[in-house]
């Protein structure tokens, strides 16, 4: 999908079928955090976005194939992008990693979008999600989110300066997620969800 030229979807299709989905960036955001409550089972949280993205006044009925309902929303929270690692970048030795989180960056986020763009995330009325995650992945390297997110990918053992190694080991420590699962636990925290499910 071109954002430039194509109009921004407004609608995920479940079995063939489609269902207008609520398109502001504060639900998806928050699409995200459901999705990775802990001790949530994986159909309560289905039930939970399911309710929170769908639109009332245009779906009048919720789709019930539970497996194509996640990979609709989940297409639509990827825009569109095919790619389930949303936010995991190729990180030290390799390794996918998450690289930001929205509710734990929250505070730089804003930041970042007042300083570069002069929007105000509190106080505007609508974003559509496709919007702010363009927004998002067009940040500056200068922003401190993406100083925090280049910090926790970084791989410190190719760093030969002693100084620089500790000062960068320091802001990879300091600014790590607070995600006690391995890096497989994370690369298939959505791909469990669509598998492993039903």
């Amino acid at each position: 999908m071109n954002i430039l030229i194509d109009a921004l979807p407004d609608f995920v299709s479940v079995s063939g079928k489609e269902y207008g989905v609520n398109t502001d960036f504060r639900i998806w955001l928050e699409f995200d955090r459901t999705m990775r409550l802990e001790n949530v089972s994986i159909k309560d949280k289905i039930m939970m976005v399911s309710k929170l993205c769908f639109d009332k006044e245009r779906c009048r009925v919720i789709p019930q194939n539970a497996k194509e309902i996640m990979e609709g929303l989940l297409f639509f929270f990827l825009c569109g992008k095919a790619d389930k690692k949303y936010g995991r970048y190729e990180g030290a030795k390799g390794k996918k990693e998450r690289a930001f989180c929205f509710s734990v960056d929250s505070d730089y986020i804003y930041s970042a979008f007042l300083t570069q763009y002069g929007i105000d995330l509190l106080s505007i009325p609508y974003m559509h999600w496709f919007v702010f995650s363009a927004l998002f992945r067009g940040l500056e390297e200068e922003r401190r989110i993406m100083k925090i997110i280049g910090w926790r990918l970084l791989d410190t053992d190719g760093i030969q300066n002693k100084d620089k190694k500790e000062y960068f080991k320091k802001m990879k420590e300091f600014y790590a997620l607070p995600d006690n699962r391995t890096a497989r636990e994370r690369e298939g925290e959505f791909a469990e969800i669509l598998s492993n499910a039903f």
